[in-house]
């Protein structure tokens, strides 16, 4: 992503005009002393990628933000650029511990460092990940397109250790239905409710790359079975040649996982947020 742009003046463009439409609020919101304008398929063709920024991907709006300032130079951040980091959790694997370091992870960031943290799983399963019963599909409906402060607190409630979970009314979690592009416009709505949200994301998820575009952090679960870490560190090593920000996740078996944060694997996934966290 390159630019070479007017003063204080960023053109975006991507090829989902809905998408764009809200990371363009999001950009300005997030960068100070710079205009945002929206670049027509054919402006991007007509001025080139050396004056559009070109959003290959959905990503998070914060890096986009960040690449922006630091690269293209144009604008600065503003104190919102912080407010919401999304952490994905993924594997190649099955039974590598995904879920529940996530969840675990999302546990910690809410009862240890004191961050207002949305854990929200995109398995097909909702007894995965749901904590309490509700109308999932409707609620979902009303986050992505209505303007109901109330919705948020309908479709998420706390579990014991202050973890924000979803709610759901059949087998299948709702927001498993969710395309890249309806995700990516939900977590920027979600954005201003939470201060962390912590992605769980199926490897066979249709749109599962692009979603962990939108992270600002993704951590790869290799699992502790030596036999079955092979395709996980393959995952790793493809998504870490194109960022810097994924972490491979290797902790060793521990028959309390699901519930004991002050056990071996607790301390390991403590040990994992305190490398992302700082």
């Amino acid at each position: 992503m390159m630019a070479r742009m007017e003063k204080n003046v960023i053109y975006i463009y991507h090829r989902d005009r809905d998408y764009i439409r809200a990371a363009a609020g999001r950009l300005a919101l997030l960068i100070r002393g710079a205009e945002i304008r929206i670049a027509s398929e054919e402006d991007a063709a007509r001025l080139g990628k050396g004056e559009v920024v070109i959003l290959e991907n959905y990503r998070s709006m914060n890096s986009v933000a960040r690449e922006i300032t630091e690269t293209v130079g144009v604008g600065t951040l503003s104190g919102l650029a912080g407010e919401c980091g999304i952490i994905g959790f993924t594997s190649a694997v099955g039974g590598a511990g995904t879920s529940s370091a996530a969840l675990m992870y999302g546990q910690i960031l809410a009862s240890l460092y004191d961050q207002r943290t949305l854990y929200l799983s995109l398995d097909f399963m909702a007894s995965k990940s749901s904590l309490k019963k509700g109308p999932g599909r409707e609620l979902l409906y009303d986050l992505l397109f209505g303007e109901d402060a109330e919705a948020v607190s309908q479709a998420f409630a706390e579990d014991p250790q202050g973890l924000y979970r979803a709610a759901a009314d059949s087998l299948r979690n709702p927001f498993s239905l969710l395309t890249g592009a309806e995700l990516s416009r939900l977590l920027e709505k979600l954005g201003g409710s939470f201060s962390r949200i912590v992605l769980d994301v199926p490897l066979d998820h249709t749109d599962s790359l692009q979603i962990l575009d939108l992270c600002d952090s993704v951590v790869v679960c290799c699992g502790w079975d030596p036999g079955r870490r092979a395709p996980s560190i393959e995952l790793f090593e493809y998504l870490r040649a194109g960022r810097p920000d994924v972490f491979s996740f290797d902790p060793l078996l521990d028959e309390d996982m699901p519930s004991d944060m002050y056990g071996q694997f607790g301390a390991e996934v403590r040990k994992l947020a305190q490398d992302i966290e700082g």
